[in-house]
Parts: structure tokens; C-alpha cells; sequence
């Protein structure tokens, strides 16, 4: 088999380029424990951003690259990743980079998009970092750390999104190499959850999130916006807020008729109501209109918790 170049695409099936994916693995499988010190030809973030901006500047000069700092902000409006705007500067430019250097350029691109670019512009390189991040703090546990930073991460995912995308599926082509959108913003919406057993403002930020997915995102695959506009109301359930959960379910059964969850929702709106007649007739339309075993379990569940004497 041919040996991958460090850009083309890694052989994990991940989508990513080699360089950004298992290179640094698969060079510590192949060194021993005596020649591991050869492996410092990668170059990484940290070494060039402990540069100072006009150095970084004054190098990739040196490598043919001039800069300029508002044109580097244009790029910075059109693009999505440092690496698009380093790819454009290597097709642009005479570039003279080997081995490390090559890495460069992308690298250069991504820090100084930090420390020039506003705050809430943020690269696919960034959005990956607070993507890994939380991922980090849910695990230890720090659930309402990680939905605050991937707070942060959606907002950037909103700049970057254009009028014309109104289906979460655009985004997902973009940033997919690296991270799923899809799978973001429904982990997002689990997370939130979690966070709102500890501090209930959680769930009004779940309902504030589900409900700007929602509209930013229509016509996304119906399966995923259902299930956003169902989260809505469960947000309002937990909140105790009776009202505005009967009121985003009827919309939601006003929309998708044939939304099981729609009306199990409702179910649990009267339920707690302890209208048990109005409850029953809700959950009756929901398990005929569930679509499986594990919908009619779960909606099974649910009419249980008020109807199991009835």
C-alpha cells in the first residue's frame, strides 16, 4: 500500500486529514522507545503560539506568504477553517515549506484567527476544541461547565451559518470531517437536560436552544425536528411551566398530526393536571399512532405514572 501523505485523507475512515488524525499514533507505533525523539518533527500549535504575532507574520513572510491583516479578516468572514485559508495560501502564493514547515502555514493561520478574528467568528479548529472540551468536562462530570462551553460552540456555529442553509444537514458537510453537527446538537439537548436536575435555568436554556434550532433549521431531516420541538415542551414539563408545554405540544400536533410524541406530551400535560379523563384520551391517540415497540413502551411509561389506578 502506498504511504499516506500527511494530507491526504487518514485511512481510520474518519474524514480527516492524516496529519490531524492518527499520524502522531501510528509514527509511536513505529518508533521504539530509543528513537521516540525523532517524532519532534511534527510541529504543534503550542510551539508557534508561543510566538509573538509579528513573528509569526515576519515567518510566513519568509515562506513567501505576505500578510495583510484586513484582507486576512476578509478570509476570515468567508472562510471555515484555518487550514481552507492556508490550502488558499499554498494555490495563491510560491510557497517554499518542507517537512514541519509544511504545517505552518495552517497553524499560523488558525492563532491568528484567534487573536484577530471576533470573538464569536470562530474556526472549525476552535469549534473542535470546545467540542473536545466538553466532551472532557461531561465525563468528569461538569455537566453545566460543558453546556457553558458548548454554549460558546453554538453560537459559532451560528455565525458561520448562511441564510441559505436551512437544514442542519448543510452543516453537517461542512465541519462532518471533524466533528458531527447532527450528533452536537442532539448531545447538546441531552446534556442541557442533565444540567437541569442540578439548576433548573438549564432547562430554560434547553428550550431557548431546541427552539433557535428550530428555527434556524426548518427543513431539517423531520426525524431530528421533531424530536427538537418535542424537547421544547418536555423543557417547559420539568420547569412545571403547564401552560407553555400545552401550548408547544398543540403546536407541534398542529404541524405533525401524527406525532405520537405530540400527543403522550400532552398526556403528561393534563396529567399533572390530574385531569385523568382528558390525560388518558391524549396517551389512548399516542400508543395508536407510535410506530414501535420501543414508542409504545416509552409512551407505555409515561401514562403509567398517572394512570396506573385509572
Amino acid at each position: 500500500m502506498a504511504k499516506l501523505g500527511r494530507n491526504d485523507q487518514c485511512h481510520c475512515g474518519s474524514g480527516k486529514k492524516y496529519k490531524n488524525c492518527c499520524l502522531v499514533r501510528d509514527l509511536e507505533l513505529e518508533l521504539t522507545a530509543n528513537d521516540m525523539y525523532e517524532i519532534d518533527y511534527l510541529l504543534t500549535y503550542e510551539d508557534v503560539d508561543e510566538m509573538t504575532t509579528e513573528e509569526i507574520i515576519d515567518r510566513l513572510g519568509g515562506m513567501g506568504i505576505p500578510f495583510n491583516k484586513e484582507t486576512f479578516l476578509e478570509e476570515v468572514m468567508q472562510a471555515y477553517s484555518a487550514e481552507e485559508i492556508s490550502e488558499n495560501w499554498f494555490e495563491r502564493y510560491d510557497v517554499t515549506a518542507e517537512g514541519k514547515e509544511e504545517d505552518f502555514p495552517w497553524i499560523a493561520a488558525w492563532i491568528l484567527w484567534e487573536r484577530f478574528a471576533p470573538k464569536d467568528h470562530l474556526s472549525l479548529e476552535q469549534l473542535d476544541d470546545l467540542h473536545q472540551l466538553g466532551l472532557e468536562l461531561y465525563e468528569m462530570d461538569e455537566t453545566k461547565a460543558a453546556c457553558d462551553i458548548w454554549a460558546i460552540m453554538w453560537d459559532g456555529l451560528k455565525v458561520k451559518r448562511s441564510r441559505e442553509e436551512s437544514k442542519i444537514e448543510c452543516l453537517e458537510e461542512i465541519y462532518g470531517g471533524t466533528f458531527s453537527v447532527v450528533e452536537f446538537c442532539l448531545d447538546y439537548s441531552l446534556y442541557l437536560y442533565y444540567a437541569g436536575m442540578e439548576d433548573e435555568d438549564y432547562f430554560r436554556k434547553r428550550a431557548r436552544f431546541c427552539r433557535e434550532f428550530c428555527q434556524l433549521f426548518p427543513e431539517t431531516d423531520e426525524l431530528i425536528y421533531t424530536f427538537m420541538r418535542r424537547m421544547i415542551g418536555e423543557s417547559y414539563l420539568e420547569l412545571e411551566e403547564l401552560d407553555e408545554a400545552e401550548v408547544e405540544y398543540k403546536k407541534l400536533i398542529d404541524d405533525f398530526p401524527e406525532f405520537a410524541f405530540g400527543y403522550s406530551g400532552l398526556g403528561e400535560v393534563y396529567g399533572e393536571r390530574q385531569d385523568l379523563e382528558q390525560a388518558k384520551s391524549y396517551y389512548e391517540r399516542a400508543f395508536e399512532l407510535a410506530k414501535n415497540d420501543i414508542e409504545k413502551e416509552m409512551i407505555q411509561q409515561s401514562m403509567e405514572k398517572f394512570l396506573k389506578n385509572k
